[in-house]
């Protein structure tokens, strides 16, 4: 990749603008994108990991959003995560302050984190689980109806596990009961 974000905008009828591009100047692979909302502007940001071609480092970056389908320079995000085996996050709000969170599973170690966010880019790390268990893909939904989201993990040949979010999230702790159902 050359270091550039493309966005075609729609018009609702099939059509799309000329394309808009957002420049950072480096050479990249991208290993994931995720969009939201990540400082309560009214705005799509995104958020990526990637690795550097030149300098090697893997790494997380976060890009707002402008009204014209272009993004500002990204910035660095203090994501604890190895890059080379992770799955896809998921977002979502796990505190209720209104601010949308990530959470993300890596391999070497089996870590699954929940990133609290503060709405300026900044994001602090909880880990909800750690295990030999391979988690494939995340999906953040309220399974009981309580007004918290709670976390949908599906692993490799073996389990699913429901991390139901308990209600007593802040910043600082986040506590999550597992359900964990077998199939086969």
């Amino acid at each position: 990749m050359d270091g550039s974000v493309n966005v075609f905008l729609g018009y609702g009828n099939g059509l799309f603008d000329t394309q808009k591009t957002s420049l950072f100047n480096r050479e990249i692979n991208v290993f994931f994108i995720v969009i939201g909302d990540f400082n309560k502007d009214m705005r799509r940001d995104l958020i990526f990991s990637y690795l550097d071609i030149r300098t090697g480092s893997p790494t997380a970056g976060l890009m707002f959003g402008y009204n014209d389908g272009t993004f500002d320079i990204p910035i660095p995000v203090p994501l604890e995560m190895n890059i080379y085996y992770l799955t896809r996050p998921a977002v979502g709000d796990f505190n209720n302050d209104g601010y949308l969170d990530l959470v993300a599973f890596t391999f070497f170690p089996s870590i699954l984190n929940v990133y609290f966010g503060d709405g300026n880019g900044n994001f602090e790390s909880y880990t909800i689980s750690s295990s030999s268990i391979f988690t494939a893909y995340l999906a953040v939904v309220d399974f009981n109806d309580d007004g918290y989201q709670d976390v949908f993990c599906f692993q490799y040949f073996t389990d699913v596990q429901v991390f139901l979010n308990t209600r007593q999230c802040d910043n600082a702790s986040a506590i999550f009961g597992t359900t964990t159902l077998t199939y086969g």
